[in-house]
C-alpha cells in the first residue's frame, strides 16, 4: 500500500526474486498485478520493478519502477489509464545542517491534529484556509474553489468557495438578506430553513451561517451556506451539499473548515497583483 499509495489491497500477485548477488549487493527483480483503491476508486496495476540492496548499509541505495495503471472514475479524479517510470538512488553524505543535534533537539515525533491540516489558498490569492485530509481540491479556478469530502471511499459532501466582490466596510448584507437570497437561489429546491446564526472566526471575520433543507435529483439534501466578511470588505461565500443520509457523518466538519479562514494580500500568497501585472 504504501509503495503504490494505495488505501487499500484487494489482489496482491507480486513476487521479488534474487538476480544477481555480489560482496557489496544484492539485485532483486519484482513483477506482478496489484488491485485495490484509493479513495473509494478501484484501480489494477501492472508493476516490473528493479532495487539493490546494499550490504553494507543494510538498506535498498537504488530503485527503479514502470507502473501500467488503470482506474476507475472515482468521487475526485477522472478515469485513467496510464504508464508511469520511477527511478530514486540513495547517495550517503558526510554531514548535515538539518540532521545535528541541536537541530533536532526540539522536534515532535507525536503527530498532531495540527500537522496533518493541508492549506488551499485561493488562486488569485485573497485568502486562505486549512482542512482535514479528508477533502480533496477538485476545481481550483481564480474566483472559484470546489472540494469534496472522501471518508473512506465514500463521498459524503461537496464545498464551493467563492470570492466574491469587494464592498465598502459597513455596507454587507445582513443575516435576514443572505436567507431571503439563499431561498431565491435554491428556488422549488427550497423546503425550509434548519437554523440561521452570525458570528466570528478564529480571524475574527464576521461569519453568517445558514442551514436549508430541500430536494435535489430527487433525493433529500441539506445546504449550509456561510458569508464570511472582514471590516475591509472583503467577501467569501461557502456552500456545502450533503445529502440528508450523510448529515450525521459530516458532524463539524464545514465549521472546521470555514473556522480557519483568514483573508491575506495576494503577495502572501505567492501571486501577482492586477497592478504588478500591468
Amino acid at each position: 500500500t504504501a509503495l503504490l499509495c494505495l488505501d487499500q489491497i484487494d489482489k496482491c500477485e507480486v513476487k521479488s526474486e534474487l538476480e544477481t548477488l555480489s560482496d557489496n549487493s544484492a539485485l532483486m527483480v519484482m513483477n506482478g498485478h496489484v488491485e485495490g483503491a484509493i479513495s473509494g476508486v478501484s484501480t489494477r496495476k501492472q508493476i516490473k520493478a528493479k532495487y539493490r540492496f546494499n550490504r553494507h548499509t543494510g538498506r535498498i541505495d537504488w530503485f527503479g519502477l514502470l507502473v501500467k495503471e488503470d482506474s476507475d472514475i472515482g468521487h475526485v479524479n477522472t478515469g485513467m489509464e496510464l504508464v508511469a517510470r520511477v527511478q530514486m538512488q540513495i547517495k550517503p553524505v558526510t554531514s548535515s545542517p538539518h540532521l545535528t543535534d541541536t537541530a533536532l533537539e526540539d522536534l515532535t515525533l507525536e503527530a498532531s491534529d495540527e500537522m496533518n491540516q493541508l492549506v488551499h489558498r485561493a488562486p488569485a490569492g485573497g485568502w486562505e484556509l486549512s482542512h482535514d485530509r479528508r477533502w480533496f481540491v477538485t476545481v481550483n479556478e481564480r474566483a472559484r474553489s470546489v472540494l469534496r469530502m472522501v471518508d473512506r471511499g465514500d463521498l459524503i459532501a461537496q464545498c464551493n468557495i467563492t470570492t466574491l466582490a469587494k464592498v465598502e466596510p459597513g455596507k454587507q448584507i445582513i443575516l435576514e438578506q443572505f436567507q431571503n437570497d439563499i431561498k431565491e437561489a435554491l428556488g422549488d429546491n427550497f423546503e425550509e430553513f434548519i437554523s440561521a446564526s452570525q458570528h466570528a472566526n478564529e480571524s475574527n471575520c464576521r461569519v453568517l451561517r445558514v442551514e436549508a433543507s430541500g430536494m435535489s435529483s430527487e433525493l433529500p439534501v441539506q445546504w449550509i451556506y456561510y458569508l464570511i466578511a472582514d471590516e475591509q470588505g472583503h467577501q467569501v461565500t461557502f456552500t456545502f451539499t450533503v445529502e440528508k443520509t450523510n448529515v450525521e457523518r459530516l458532524a463539524n466538519a464545514d465549521r472546521a473548515v470555514v473556522e480557519t479562514l483568514r483573508f491575506i494580500e495576494p503577495e502572501v500568497a505567492g501571486l501577482e497583483t492586477e497592478k504588478t501585472k500591468h
